[in-house]
């Protein structure tokens, strides 16, 4: 006999062009409410996502691109603003609203790339990490061939991270900072996504004395878990390779290889407060690929940075 077919509400999602064609702050500002909405409704009822709702719940985008509706003084957002007020708890409000600094939701079309470069080096990981998985759309657009792996999220903004676990049911999904994960070091074949970028530290005990930015942290920490041999293949700020300090390249290079990395263009991630307040972090970006040694190794780290998508 063969098994029977897994209900839709308990399979992966798996993201279309139509999840993500939202253009304008106004639209994805309704798409991001209605959202939010459709979440409270289920978790109010207990249940899970019905097929609509998942699609609903998919087309949040987070606040990057709708950041003027937490401003006050902007008269064209004053019903948006009056409505995020009366939608979000204070901590929901207080958390969206820091939350423009970071979003920047990745592109399917960028993600599949990624995913294209992992299988071309010929990994076939059993176990992957998305370390900042937002709404999880790197698990979304896993390709066929990596689609029964373990998958495992790590998500610090409440909202975005129930939204994931909704999404995506097969997955372990820790609503928490990745500092303060359970991830056990040295359990993962793949790290993937699209770290946050900032200029500012992590207060995570074991990497105080480093000083490493939260693009570098992210770096830094996920070489710990994934086995050796595995690989970390993230987005970052271009700062991790472009900066004359060159002490996180350093670091890395003494516990992993670098594969490869393909600077992106400037407007490859929706506008947030931080790329116009931190130009020297967001100037360009690179998705880069390194491989956890079995054993420290010498080679130039910067030396493959002038791939250009």
């Amino acid at each position: 006999n063969e098994p029977e077919p897994v209900p839709v509400e308990k399979q992966n999602y798996v993201l279309t062009a139509a999840d993500v064609d939202v253009s304008g702050a106004k639209a994805k500002y309704k798409s991001n409410v209605n959202a939010v909405r459709t979440l409270k409704a289920i978790q109010a009822e207990n249940r899970t996502a019905t097929p609509e709702e998942r699609r609903v719940l998919a087309r949040y985008s987070g606040w990057g691109g709708a950041a003027d509706a937490f401003d006050a003084s902007k008269p064209a957002w004053k019903e948006e603003y009056a409505e995020l007020k009366e939608l979000l708890t204070k901590e929901e409000y207080a958390a969206a609203r820091s939350s423009t600094l970071n979003a920047h939701y990745t592109s399917p079309e960028i993600i599949r790339a990624v995913y294209k470069g992992i299988e071309h080096i010929g990994l076939k990981p059993n176990s992957i990490l998305e370390p900042a998985c937002g709404t999880g759309r790197f698990f979304g657009c896993l390709p066929k061939s990596m689609r029964d792996c373990k998958l495992y999220g790590v998500e610090l903004d409440n909202i975005t991270g129930q939204i994931a676990r909704q999404l995506y049911p097969g997955a372990n999904i820790e609503i928490k900072g990745f500092e303060e994960s359970s991830v056990k070091n040295g359990s993962f074949d793949l790290a993937v996504g699209n770290v946050p970028f900032g200029d500012y530290e992590v207060a995570d005990a074991a990497f105080k004395e480093k000083g490493f930015l939260i693009h570098d942290y992210f770096f830094a920490k996920s070489i710990q878990k994934v086995r050796p041999g595995g690989v970390i293949a993230f987005i970052t700020s271009s700062g991790t390779m472009d900066k004359q300090n060159g002490t996180v390249r350093k670091y890395i290079n003494q516990r992993a290889r670098f594969l490869g990395a393909v600077r992106l263009p400037d407007n490859a991630f929706s506008v947030t407060e931080c790329q116009t307040k931190q130009p020297k972090l967001t100037r360009g970006s690179f998705a880069t690929m390194i491989q956890k040694a079995a054993e420290k190794i010498s080679a130039a780290f910067i030396k493959y940075t002038s791939s250009v998508l």
